[in-house]
Formats: C-alpha cells, structure tokens, sequence
C-alpha cells in the first residue's frame, strides 16, 4: 500500500472490478526479465523470448500498445504486448458470458397441513408445477400439531399422492423423512 499526504491508501495493484485477476502493466512489474510471448491467441504457434524488463516497455512504446504480466508465478513470468483497454474489456465480456450460461438451481418449500382439503392440494400442486417448469427443486413440508405426531403414516400418504399426481414433471430427490414435527420430501424437476 502507498500512502498519499493525506493518509488515505492506494493500493499498488489496480483491480479490476469486472475481472477476478489483478494484472501488473508496464512499470508495475517486479522482475528483471521477462518472458514475451509473441502471438494474439493461445491456440496458435506462439513464439517467446525473453528480454529484459526495460528492452520490453521500450516495445510494447515503440507499437504503441501495454506489456502485461499475464503469468506472474513463471520464472521468469510471463507478459503479453498488448492494449491493456481492449484486453480489460474483452476479459470483462468473458466474465458476463459466463455468468449467464450459469444455470441456478432454487429451492421453493410449500408447507401443507395434515388436514388439508382437496382444493387447497389441487392449487399447492399447481403452484409446485410451476415451480419445477422453472426448473426449481421443491421442498414439500407437511406440519404436524398436537395428536396429528401420533400418525405420521398418513402425512408421508399425503406426500406420497402429491408426488404420484406431479409424476410426469418431477423425481424425488429426497425421500419423504420426520425431521422434528414436519415430515418434508425433496422434488426435482425431470
């Protein structure tokens, strides 16, 4: 960290908010030498020599382009001439992309009463059916009160209906189990 007159700290590597790396640029890197890998991508042919760190600015200037430390734990670590404006942004673009194609999974509960009426069950099953065409995992909870504890036989025979009448969207991912006063089951869409 690098103090300024007024005490406040600038740290001595930009990070990018949009990337995870920190990359160091021209004067910001440390060694002595350094390796420069010739060529815009990893799938082709790339050549690499090494120069020192001064001769390496010196060409990145002369193209007008950055040196970028793209593997800092190489000996000696490897840079890349290049614009650091274009490179910032394509890696933030990479990023996006990939957070999109990412698929996330929630988990919905819906909570029932041993002495449920068949409407009620009839709108619950809708709402869970929307729930797994939205590719959620449904945690079915079925609260028991007072004498209902004594037979828990007949909660797991209501889960038990619930799951044989939403077969065709779903398979059960946990099987029904007591877990205090509520017997609950896990449902995951096919």
């Amino acid at each position: 960290m690098i103090l300024t007159s007024i005490g406040e700290s600038i740290p001595a590597i930009q990070k990018n908010k949009n990337t995870d790396k920190d990359y160091r640029i021209n004067q910001r890197i440390r060694a002595d030498k350094v390796r420069i890998v010739l060529g815009n991508s990893v799938d082709q042919s790339s050549d690499s020599t090494v120069l020192s760190l001064n001769e390496a600015i010196n060409l990145a200037k002369e193209q007008g382009l950055d040196l970028v430390e793209v593997g800092p734990n190489q000996s000696p670590p490897v840079c890349r001439i290049l614009d650091y404006g274009k490179f910032k942004f394509s890696q933030a673009k990479k990023l996006k992309q990939a957070k999109k194609s990412q698929v996330k999974i929630g988990l919905k509960e819906m909570r029932l009463r041993m002495r449920i009426g068949q409407h009620d069950i009839d709108s619950k099953r809708k709402q869970i059916e929307t729930f797994l065409k939205e590719g959620n995992k449904v945690k079915i909870s079925l609260m028991l009160r007072g004498r209902e504890n004594a037979y828990p036989e007949l909660g797991v025979e209501i889960l038990r209906n619930m799951y044989s009448e939403l077969k065709e969207y779903c398979e059960i991912d946990k099987t029904p189990g007591m877990e205090g006063r509520t017997i609950s089951m896990i449902i995951a869409p096919k």
